[in-house]
């Protein structure tokens, strides 16, 4: 566990706040935060997945983690006016309703995240001008993605507030890409999905382990066949359709309502309690595309001592997790819940088990206490973990636009299993796991960040 070690800077004491980097590179951002109110990490993961030309590899390696949220709350109120911060990562803490690459999301399965090796940084300035307003620029660029988001930020002082942002994306996405069977657009190029908007959303406590969010989020979604190019790419090679509209070009208007309850002993490193993320989504049809559908989706996570064994002293944690989500309408495929990786079915590619509009997902694992070494005087615990994943689309690929996942050959359901090292270090949790899958495949992923 990370110990405070910035008391000689003043009277207030500065934690370190660590937001993940790809590959595990990561560096802090030094913020005044209240104890009181500590935030729990984010559940959205970038895919950094190492590519292979076969859809479910053996022996591949991947590397997927979950950015740490960066401290943008209640606490900005009191921080020192015109506090400038920069870190690694890009996720903001939930709740919120907005959407973009920096935003959590209620379900790591659904589709708008990018794969490839990637990173990003976020920077800006807290308190601005003594008004508790904060306002940050995000940026994000790898192999396969390439984008920014911008928000600003109003805290009141009974912990409510507003936010709005714009954000601007460019990637390869998970439900066009992976599965045994490769199809890509008619010039032989992979699909990169471009999500260009932005939203309003208010947010606020409704209880010191409730908080809430509401929003209306647009974007101008489109797919293209590179990073720069402006032509749109309407069909993949076989004829299907890449969005709703015919043109390649779709406007997506979205009511969100996200909700938290946390009753975890400790956001970071949790040990028992509960956490349950619901997500309501409504697509409000405008444009030619006139995209109507409505999507729930729920995560909840709970985490209880169990003394089975271990290898030192530290705590014996079973962590029980089940998601699921289903959609109702037309659900475009870049809008889909794509299943597989290392925030899903471990042993599986992110995205090579399955894209459908609806899906349940179930994962037991159980941590343990390994050994511990000092690095710079800072001690950290090492522990092994047990695991066993399934999920499945039930059979709802087929009512996905354009099919995605069924003429990629992806399986639809499946199950995983393996071990892994999680070290408790001032980044927050680092997983190293191996993962078997029903299909022969094997996955070896490091990530930064809890999944759960």
């Amino acid at each position: 566990m990370l110990k405070t070690s910035l008391k000689t800077l003043g009277a207030p004491v500065y934690p370190l706040l660590f937001a993940s980097a790809s590959w595990g590179q990561t560096t802090a951002a030094i913020a005044k935060t209240s104890p009181r109110e500590p935030l729990p990490p984010s559940t959205q993961a970038q895919d950094l997945v190492v590519p292979s030309s076969a859809g479910h590899p053996r022996g591949s390696t991947s590397a997927e983690p979950a950015d740490a949220a960066l401290v943008l709350n209640q606490a900005d109120v009191d921080a020192d006016p015109n506090n400038f911060f920069f870190g690694f990562g890009l996720t903001l803490p939930p709740p919120t309703a907005l959407h973009g690459s920096a935003r959590p999301v209620t379900v790591p399965a659904l589709s708008n995240q990018a794969v490839g090796i990637s990173g990003g940084i976020r920077f800006g300035v807290r308190n601005l001008g003594g008004n508790g307003q904060t306002v940050s620029l995000g940026l994000e660029g790898g192999e396969k993605t390439l984008g920014f988001d911008l928000d600003f930020r109003q805290f009141l002082a009974d912990g409510s507030g507003y936010a709005v942002n714009v954000a601007n994306r460019r990637g390869v996405e998970p439900e066009f890409d992976r599965g045994s069977t490769e199809v890509n657009l008619p010039n032989g190029r992979n699909p990169f999905v471009h999500r260009l908007g932005g939203g309003v959303e208010y947010f606020r406590p409704l209880a010191p382990d409730i908080n809430i969010a509401v929003g209306l989020s647009y974007q101008r979604v489109s797919v293209r066949d590179s990073f720069f190019t402006s032509e749109i790419q309407p069909v993949d090679a076989l004829g299907n359709r890449l969005t709703v509209s015919d043109s390649g070009q779709d406007d997506l208007l979205t009511l969100n309502l996200v909700g938290v309850w946390d009753r975890r002993d400790d956001p970071q490193f949790p040990t028992r309690g509960d956490r349950l993320l619901v997500g309501l989504d409504q697509a409000l049809p405008v444009g030619n595309s006139a995209i109507a559908f409505s999507r729930l989706s729920a995560n909840y996570t709970h985490l209880m001592p169990l003394n089975l064994f271990g290898f030192t002293a530290g705590p014996r944690t079973l962590v029980l997790n089940v998601q699921g989500g289903a959609s109702l309408g037309e659900v475009p495929p870049y809008e889909a819940f794509s299943l597989g990786g290392a925030n899903s079915v471990r042993g599986y590619r992110t995205g090579a088990l399955g894209s459908g509009r609806s899906f349940v997902q179930a994962t037991a694992e159980y941590r343990f206490p390994a050994f511990s070494f000092t690095v710079f005087d800072e001690a950290i615990d090492v522990g092994g973990t047990l695991f066993v994943d399934y999920a499945s689309d039930l059979g709802s690929a087929g009512g996905v636009i354009g099919r995605p996942a069924e003429v990629r050959n992806k399986p639809g359901s499946g199950f995983g299993y393996g071990v892994g090292l999680r070290a408790l270090s001032p980044f927050g949790p680092i997983r190293l796991e191996f993962g078997l899958n029903d299909a022969g495949g094997a996955q070896v992923s490091f990530n930064v960040g809890d999944r759960f």
